[in-house]
């Protein structure tokens, strides 16, 4: 569900970004560069999602543990 979610989320950014590319057919390079690079970021990204399992959200809970008692305090 989470996998999903989070898929979701990058592909609604990236249709949002290929709707603005359309409008703008005559760009600069480096501005078509720019949006290379973001849809590399969410392909990077949706490939982490891939990867993150049960076991890999407890191995991180418990090794940020610490910070993250520390940042739930501080919020409260």
């Amino acid at each position: 569900m989470l996998e999903d979610l989070g898929k979701n989320r990058l592909q609604t950014i990236k249709m949002s970004l290929y709707m603005v590319q359309a409008r703008q057919p005559e760009q600069e390079e480096r501005t078509r560069k720019s949006f290379d690079r973001v849809y590399q970021i969410l392909a990077e990204m949706s490939t982490l999602i891939d990867h993150i399992s049960e076991e890999s959200l407890a191995g991180w809970r418990h090794r940020y543990r610490q910070t993250l008692q520390r940042v739930e305090s501080e919020s409260q």
